[in-house]
């Protein structure tokens, strides 16, 4: 009887909010979190003239409008979502957009647990690929699978296909192919967006 999933509309969930003011616990703001990041994908603006494709389980919503939502002070905010992003119950999306965030395993917490798999495994398939042609590329093993992994979850789709389509570049532009790094720090020191045009 404990286990299991009750849906509930998001209109229900934000008019009892609102009603209720702020926040309570950080539980409760985190509820708040998932009620309002995106359903599906959608492409919003997020300055005058710039667009940012914010996914399912994202969202850009600033950390003002936060302040709005849970009703708590601008400092309580910050230090939700940085104890958010230690725990990892929320990632930062690094695509110059400070407030852009997403929800890890987000399908999960909508009771999805199809999509999530799906996502999962489209994701693993992704990275699987990529590990296979840095390491033919490169000529290195396949080593801190672990920590690449781990890196390539928190990569937009847009700097995965710049990873894996920069891998020659970058080994071709190396003064000593034997200090070529290992996929996790390409991955984590994001050398697929260096510029070698000199």
């Amino acid at each position: 009887m404990g286990k299991g999933y009750v849906m509930v509309s998001r209109t229900l969930l934000t008019s009892i909010f609102e009603k209720h003011g702020k926040a309570d616990s950080v539980e409760e703001a985190f509820l708040r979190v998932l009620v309002h990041v995106n359903y599906r994908d959608a492409e919003l603006e997020w300055k005058p003239g710039r667009k940012v494709t914010c996914l399912r389980g994202e969202s850009i919503i600033s950390f003002i409008t936060w302040q709005r939502i849970l009703g708590w002070s601008r400092h309580r905010v910050a230090r939700f979502f940085q104890n958010c992003f230690k725990e990892g119950s929320v990632e930062r999306v690094e695509d110059g957009c400070r407030s852009h965030i997403r929800i890890p395993n987000y399908d999960l917490w909508m009771g999805d647990a199809q999509n999530s798999g799906k996502a999962k495994r489209a994701s693993n398939s992704a990275f699987g690929h990529f590990m296979d042609v840095y390491s033919e590329v490169t000529h290195t093993p396949r080593i801190n699978v672990g920590r690449a992994q781990r890196v390539w979850s928190k990569l937009t789709m847009h700097e995965r296909e710049l990873a894996l389509n920069n891998i020659e570049q970058y080994y071709n532009n190396l003064p000593d192919v034997h200090y070529c790094m290992q996929s996790a720090t390409y991955l984590a020191d994001k050398a697929f967006l260096d510029d070698y045009n000199y």
